[in-house]
């Protein structure tokens, strides 16, 4: 006997027996093998022909239904692994066949290529920008550098990177060492930005940050007494050699912290002493900070640097002249920076 699968619900449950009987009058099970034969043809009659047209309509039905299944589950595997292959990130699959890489005979022939003359790359000339490794560098030295011979260190950093002023004083120690004699710091914090275009292309090295930040007359203001209090301090001229009374009370810009200020002007003092006596080389140093350390304190060192240099060749610091160091902690160079 025949046997249906269900595959559309209430049409083929309703019409089962009917399917049934019909193809019971129609073929009969001879022997256990399940050949059938024929007993006796007759025209179809209306039943058989109604259940020949809804076994074809079944089969089309179940047809179509597996069909759908089978999409479902393509689409559910396609995305099942699509997450795992996103999960991996990229790496390659746990299981499978691995490709066996093609030689590179493959590609090219090696025939046609032409034969290895091995040579040297062609040398050329470094561009001057490029050329300083270390931020620190030799603006002016006028004279002989030797033990008479003072030195100025000019430093920038940033505000943001340095708040507090004990990290500032652990920063100033590491690149000047205790036998420096740092005098103050200019604050350039509020004082006028150049604009962002500018700001992202050039660095406080360049003239035209320069130009922006000395519209602002507070800038120009401690430039001009920056070079005053160290030629007054550096002067030969001077009977004050060594000493940070003269400016303490011209300019009161010395700045210390509640914390170890009087440990900072002792240890000062006794550097200034040992200079007097001629124990060790004339150093002082200012610094400048802003928020970035890249624009506005760059620019302050800078000119302060240029300033310091056409005094020297006026000879303002006499015969043994002076050496200026210029370094810039925090400042992030770019390709158009004159160094």
């Amino acid at each position: 006997m025949p046997t249906y699968e269900v595959h559309c619900g209430r049409f083929l449950t309703i019409d089962a027996d009917r399917v049934y009987q019909v193809d019971k009058k129609r073929y009969t099970e001879v022997d256990r093998g399940r050949s059938f034969h024929r007993e006796s043809w007759h025209p179809p009659t209306e039943d058989e022909q109604y259940c020949d047209s809804l076994r074809e309509w079944l089969c089309a039905q179940g047809a179509a239904y597996l069909e759908r299944k089978a999409e479902q589950y393509r689409s559910r595997s396609r995305s099942r692994s699509r997450s795992k292959s996103r999960s991996r990130s990229g790496s390659r699959p746990r299981y499978g066949r691995k490709l066996r890489r093609p030689s590179i005979s493959y590609f090219e022939d090696p025939a046609a290529l032409p034969p290895y003359t091995p040579r040297l790359p062609p040398t050329t000339k470094v561009e001057k920008s490029f050329r300083r490794l270390s931020p620190s560098t030799l603006l002016s030295n006028t004279g002989t550098s030797s033990r008479d011979t003072p030195r100025i260190h000019l430093l920038s950093y940033s505000n943001d990177k340095i708040p507090t002023r004990s990290k500032a004083n652990d920063m100033l120690d590491y690149y000047l060492g205790t036998h420096v004699k740092h005098l103050y710091t200019i604050y350039a914090v509020d004082f006028d930005v150049p604009p962002r275009h500018v700001c992202e292309k050039y660095t406080g090295t360049h003239p035209l940050v320069q130009e922006y930040v000395m519209r602002d007359p507070r800038a120009r203001t401690a430039v001009r007494l920056a070079v005053e209090d160290l030629l007054t301090l550096l002067s030969p001229s001077k009977s004050t050699h060594g000493h940070r009374d003269e400016i303490d009370r011209g300019r009161k810009r010395v700045r210390f912290t509640e914390d170890n200020g009087k440990n900072e002007r002792r240890r000062r003092e006794d550097v200034a002493g040992e200079l007097r006596k001629g124990k060790r080389r004339m150093e002082v140093a200012i610094s400048t900070a802003c928020q970035a350390g890249t624009h506005r304190s760059v620019t302050l060192v800078e000119l302060i640097a240029k300033r310091l240099g056409v005094e020297a060749e006026r000879g303002a610091f006499g015969k043994q002249g002076v050496e200026v160091k210029v370094r810039h902690v925090h400042r992030r160079k770019t390709a158009l920076d004159p160094y």
